[in-house]
């Protein structure tokens, strides 16, 4: 049962913050088990440690998949897509609207497009090109630093925020708590580095959960519950509520999810974990994070099996074999 809105005792927070970075992550911080603020999210990326995300990579693929993404000296850099830039737009003005305005800049109505890379390297560009050459220009310079939405997804974000922080559960949800802090813990039984970034940590006065932001095509009961699985959303959960438990000392009473769709009409709803999702997600977890120690320690990283494999059909395509009858 979610405890959250109810009354429960207070649980204090291991809180510091961090002192500073190295190349492998943070300085002077003991990394066995601690809980704070003050990491960027590219340093907690780069850092040392095991993610939910690089669990997902194991469990849901190989070994290998997660080599490559994390431990491949000649990997591709971390890069930012529309869809990565439009969610954190949202994580922002959801989570911390007062940040919204220092980080983003929404491109004004009359702006002209913007020239592509052929107008500006022509040789002889048009006035109105000249034109929108030197208002980009002066428009880049002058906002230097931050994100350029545009009058498009500066709206869709507006709405969608307005809605999550309108729902009758916000004030209690959103009013108290942190955003992006970081956690780091040492699994006992593997002996690994763990860490977790949770959305919004909600201060222990008197609730105290995770909350996760997510972006759904359908935020409904039926279809988030089939998203989340599909999603691996139930690891989540368990990975970040052990880990928080591990980092401070106390147990969150629930991990949240926050569903938000990003077409009209922007419905929003909260959900929690039951008990059934957090022990699946605990044991796919434990599961990869075995496997993830067992590769650290052989230095091998496999890819899928050597051998040959019988394909068959998926479950839900038993019923038109079926159908044809004998």
């Amino acid at each position: 049962m979610c405890k959250v809105g109810c009354h429960t005792k207070a649980l204090p927070l291991n809180r510091g913050k961090c002192r500073g970075k190295n190349g492998n992550g943070t300085k002077g911080v003991n990394h066995a088990k601690w809980c704070f603020s003050g990491i960027s999210n590219d340093d907690y990326h780069a850092g040392p440690g095991v993610s939910k995300s690089g669990l997902d990579l194991i469990y849901e693929q190989s070994p290998l998949h997660y080599w490559s993404k994390y431990l491949d000296p000649e990997r591709e850099p971390r890069k930012e897509t529309p869809a990565l830039k439009l969610g954190q737009a949202l994580h922002t003005a959801i989570l911390e609207p007062d940040e919204f305005d220092n980080r983003y800049i929404v491109v004004p109505e009359d702006a002209p497009r913007r020239p592509s890379i052929t107008q500006v390297n022509a040789k002889k560009p048009s006035d109105d090109t000249l034109y929108a050459i030197g208002w980009w220009s002066d428009f880049d310079q002058e906002h230097e630093g931050k994100v350029i939405l545009s009058q498009e997804d500066s709206s869709m974000v507006l709405k969608v925020s307005t809605n999550a922080r309108n729902h009758p559960l916000a004030r209690n949800i959103l009013s108290v708590g942190e955003a992006e802090q970081s956690v780091f813990w040492t699994d006992e039984e593997t002996g690994v580095l763990c860490k977790c970034r949770p959305d919004w940590l909600i201060d222990p006065n008197p609730n105290y959960a995770v909350l996760d932001l997510k972006s759904a095509l359908d935020a409904s009961p039926r279809g988030f519950e089939r998203s989340a699985y599909n999603y691996g959303y139930h690891r989540a959960a368990a990975w970040y509520l052990d880990g928080v438990e591990a980092a401070t000392g106390n147990r969150p009473d629930a991990f949240m999810f926050l569903a938000v769709e990003k077409e009209p009409p922007y419905a929003v709803a909260y959900y929690y974990a039951d008990d059934a999702m957090i022990e699946l997600g605990r044991r796919e977890c434990r599961e990869a994070l075995r496997t993830y120690a067992e590769c650290l320690s052989s230095g091998k990283w496999p890819g899928y099996a050597d051998r040959l494999l019988p394909l068959g059909l998926p479950r839900w395509a038993q019923g038109a074999l079926d159908g044809f009858g004998q």
